[in-house]
């Protein structure tokens, strides 16, 4: 102990002394000294595996006022994904859940048939359950995709512990400044104003900074053709004060590929919305954000999440810039928690709609299957 303490003092204070930049390098290499399993939880340890492998705990018990199902019930439904021909699970990290350092896994399921390929992401907010439920009720979709050659990564509960704790962010229940996102991935991508640097010069937490290196990498194995990311928000918040007045109960999705507005997936899933009476903001209308609605779409979005890095074409990744994922396609799908028909069942519905669009869609992104 007493030599982990004498190299943390040296790794803080004698480095650049003088200059915050080092400061803060310092006090982050000092931390893994003294706190060598990081800060949120165990040290990352990724790679393929078997699904009987992933252990998850029997105790846990998630937030259920909502109806959402134990959380223990969408981990058996993606593992049995994983364990499918043609299809392996990936632990991509541990996130403590409670103490003494009770975990959940953060797991990727793919195919092994890689090549431009659809993602689904879900789950990247605790408290927007319909997505990770509806990926869970829906496995025998994805099976179907792979058999006909269509690569797979699906993400389908990026925040276990903001699931069972129906928290939003990974700190917080509601609070961003406090709370922080998995997603954050302001440390790759470029600065709206000042594209020669990362928006943000280290990342915001440290499960963010495992989670998006993840997706680089794969990205570059697993190049991201169609990207959908399930999402839900709260019809109180979701607009700005003055609009959610005007229109209340409406939603929207972000379309954050090179086809912007236009993108007709992000129309198509515009008229899933529709037919499961959610209501759309009109044309006009603003987020809480600033964003503009048109037809139901907001693009152009520079919120620095992980559709936003993505979509982009290029990033910052060990200090250099590199070319992006460059999805063709990124549209992150906001159902409401609340409203007329906004039943838990109907959302799930919604989303399981739009699972049930996936290969139409890779049609009309011009995908192409692996094998026939």
């Amino acid at each position: 102990m007493q030599n982990r303490l004498a190299t943390l003092l040296k790794t803080i204070f004698l480095p650049s002394l003088s200059t915050m930049p080092g400061w803060r390098n310092g006090i982050r290499e000092g931390l893994k000294i003294l706190c060598p399993q990081g800060l949120v939880g165990p040290s990352p340890t990724p790679g393929t595996m078997n699904a009987a492998d992933i252990k998850i705990p029997r105790d846990v018990k998630a937030y259920s006022e909502d109806g959402r199902p134990a959380i223990g019930e969408l981990y058996a439904a993606y593992l049995e994904l994983g364990n499918s021909p043609g299809f392996v699970v990936e632990k991509i990290y541990d996130r403590i859940y409670s103490e003494p350092e009770k975990t959940l896994p953060v797991i990727a399921v793919k195919t092994l048939e890689a090549g431009k390929s659809i993602w689904v992401i879900s789950g990247i907010h605790g408290e927007e359950p319909a997505g990770p439920v509806a990926i869970a009720r829906n496995i025998k979709i994805f099976i179907e995709l792979a058999k006909k050659g269509i690569p797979l990564i699906v993400l389908p509960l990026c925040n276990p512990a903001g699931y069972a704790r129906n928290w939003r962010y990974l700190f917080d229940k509601k609070n961003y400044d406090k709370g922080r996102s998995i997603g954050d991935s302001d440390h790759l991508i470029p600065d709206e104003k000042n594209s020669s640097m990362p928006h943000l010069p280290e990342p915001s937490n440290h499960d963010s900074e495992i989670f998006t290196e993840w997706i680089v990498k794969t990205a570059s194995v697993y190049p991201p053709l169609i990207v959908i990311d399930l999402h839900e928000d709260d019809p109180e918040t979701i607009l700005d004060p003055t609009e959610s007045l005007r229109f209340p109960h409406s939603t929207y999705v972000y379309s954050h590929g090179e086809l912007g507005a236009g993108d007709p997936i992000a129309k198509e899933i515009v008229k899933i919305l529709k037919k499961n009476n959610h209501k759309l903001a009109p044309d006009g209308a603003e987020t809480r954000f600033g964003e503009k609605i048109v037809g139901g779409i907001i693009s152009g979005a520079k919120d620095y999440s992980v559709d936003h890095l993505l979509s982009s074409r290029e990033i910052f990744y060990k200090g250099k810039k590199i070319a992006g994922p460059s999805a063709k396609s990124v549209v992150v799908v906001e159902t409401l928690t609340e409203g007329p028909g906004m039943s838990f069942e109907n959302r799930i519905k919604t989303h399981g709609e739009i699972l049930d669009s996936l290969e139409r869609f890779w049609g009309m992104a011009g995908g192409q299957a692996i094998k026939p």
